[in-house]
């Protein structure tokens, strides 16, 4: 079964067609190629669906062992926004980026993660599934909510949380974050794939009001 078939929840995010997320999967891997190269990827099956992690890291021994950092990327994108700053960071210490189910990248959704728990449970079993249990979660936009949200839901695996411009800040009280982002503005792929993707639901600020608590 093709992967746009088994996607018809009203609620999960799904690709169009098949030959559109090909030409979008096309674009994506020029982008990536303009970054650091991927030393692995892998797919981490959770209760929400699979979710597809690039590995990038140092090539010293010692840099191996630091705490890694974790990026979320912002809505309606996917990991390959990243490339500008997967070169310096991962000469640092381990790189993680993860495509977020509910956006077009190579996750593949089975369950919404827009509600606040679930989000948090989605990333927490994500982490597990890395094998992770400290990390530097760095997010922007959509992921800087998720980053603040997994800082007050779901904190024993976080060494640091840090956002950039989190989802909905203003509406609802949520202008602090921890640290600062490296995350670029540059948009990733040209603005005509993004015909290529059917949201699965279209409030994801409305979920932000736990934040302020």
């Amino acid at each position: 079964m093709s992967q746009t078939a088994d996607r018809t929840r009203a609620d999960v995010g799904r690709y169009v067609s098949d030959a559109w997320r090909d030409r979008y999967f096309a674009a994506c891997d020029a982008v990536y190629a303009l970054g650091a190269p991927a030393l692995a990827e892998q797919d981490v099956d959770t209760s929400y669906g699979t979710t597809h992690v690039y590995r990038y890291g140092p090539a010293d021994p010692e840099a191996r062992s630091r705490t890694p950092v974790v990026l979320i990327h912002g809505a309606g994108s996917c990991s390959a926004m990243w490339y500008p700053n997967t070169p310096d960071l991962s000469t640092d210490r381990p790189v993680y980026a993860l495509d977020t189910p509910g956006d077009p990248g190579r996750s593949v959704q089975r369950a919404p993660i827009h509600q606040p728990e679930h989000a948090a449970q989605w990333m927490d079993e994500t982490l597990a599934g890395l094998g992770l249990d400290r990390v530097h979660l760095v997010g922007t936009s959509y992921g800087g909510w998720l980053a603040l949200n997994q800082a007050h839901r779901r904190p024993d695996r976080l060494a640091s949380a840090s956002s950039s411009i989190p989802a909905a800040w203003r509406r609802w009280g949520c202008a602090s974050s921890s640290g600062s982002s490296p995350a670029c503005s540059r948009p990733s792929l040209p603005g005509r794939y993004a015909r290529v993707w059917r949201r699965g639901w279209s409030s994801r600020s409305s979920s932000c009001r736990s934040c302020a608590r």
